[in-house]
């Protein structure tokens, strides 16, 4: 399958296309990033960034990118862990959920590793008591004063 890139005017193209084919307009390059090996500055302590590690923290500064990758789909991961494209799961099925990464946290501008991954994710009923939970302490009522008097299948969102 060909890579494809979106025009201003939402149009798909094929890579390598250097012109919209629907408005004309030129390819725009993506923004340049810096090379690995490159020193940047960390914008959270002003120290020098080289591949993607602060020299004064040894994390990882706010603005980077997750550098790794799903170890099953091999497409980036977010900072929590999560993979969005295949949800750590080969079966696809919701109650194989997981987090195949590690997940980290922002801190003084910097993330750091706070669990070790692959993590199991909640199911779908455990999100609904975690969710009622947190209507009950957003409420500041009691739970059942302020939800209708049926039983809910399915958490308002």
């Amino acid at each position: 399958m060909a890579r494809m890139w979106t025009c201003e005017c939402k149009a798909l193209n094929t890579s390598s296309a250097a012109v919209c084919s629907v408005c004309g307009l030129d390819r725009t390059p993506r923004k340049a990033k810096a090379e690995r090996g490159t020193v940047s500055i960390c914008p959270a302590d002003n120290a020098p960034v080289k591949n993607g590690v602060c020299s004064r923290t040894g994390q990882f500064p706010m603005t980077e990118v997750c550098p790794f990758a799903c170890p099953i789909c091999r497409k980036p991961l977010e900072w929590s862990g999560a993979c969005h494209r295949c949800h750590g799961t080969t079966s696809g099925q919701r109650e194989d959920w997981s987090f195949p990464g590690d997940r980290y946290e922002l801190e003084d501008g910097h993330w750091v590793k706070r669990a070790d991954g692959p993590r199991r994710a909640c199911t779908r009923g455990e999100n609904q008591v975690g969710a009622r939970e947190v209507l009950h302490v957003l409420s500041g009522a009691a739970l059942e004063t302020r939800l209708p008097a049926e039983v809910l299948d399915e958490v308002p969102f």
